[in-house]
């Protein structure tokens, strides 16, 4: 099997197209967020260290 050259191109294209790219970027910008406010302010209410862990953990087994 062969792929033609431009088979990249056209894989951006449709990524772009599908709005795919946008919602990456939503999403990992709104998980940097969360994840940001946590090791801020789980250490100053005095939460456990695991707690942290507790909301890393849906982004591991995703």
């Amino acid at each position: 099997m062969t792929a033609s050259p431009n088979m990249p191109s056209r894989f951006w294209k449709e990524l772009r197209r599908r709005k795919v790219l946008r919602s990456l970027a939503i999403y990992a910008g709104t998980a940097f967020i969360i994840l940001e406010a946590a090791t801020i302010i789980f250490p100053r209410w005095n939460f456990p260290d695991w707690s942290i862990d507790l909301v890393l953990w849906p982004s591991w087994t995703a």
